[in-house]
């Protein structure tokens, strides 16, 4: 879900949508993020506004927050209403978790002057 919310995935969220609010289980979302471009904190108003405002409240009924990808997500969220560390926590990629404490350390590259 790294960028589930943008236009072309609404159709998407809103069946995802549908589909947490029919479960009896807790969910649990981690890593869902924004796509957008550099528009600046003063333009996080999206036609999809709606549909991630559904989203989420189907999942926050059912889980204690949401785990979200970045900064740029956390503004947009606390733009539809939403507290930083009470409905969403900024975790980064989910693949950083993959390993566990065993996440293997950057490989290292010889930098070489470039020749004309």
């Amino acid at each position: 879900m790294a960028n589930a919310f943008r236009t072309t995935f609404i159709d998407e969220l809103k069946k995802i949508t549908e589909l947490v609010l029919k479960l009896k289980i807790p969910t649990i979302v981690i890593g869902v993020g924004l796509k957008g471009g550099k528009i600046g904190i003063e333009r996080l108003s999206f036609d999809f506004d709606e549909a991630v405002k559904k989203f989420c409240n189907a999942v926050l009924n059912k889980s204690q927050l949401i785990g979200i990808r970045g900064e740029f997500t956390a503004e947009y969220m606390k733009a539809l209403g939403y507290k930083e560390n009470v409905d969403f926590q900024v975790i980064g990629c989910p693949s950083m978790y993959f390993y566990g404490e065993d996440l293997p350390a950057p490989k290292k590259f010889e930098l070489k002057k470039l020749e004309n």
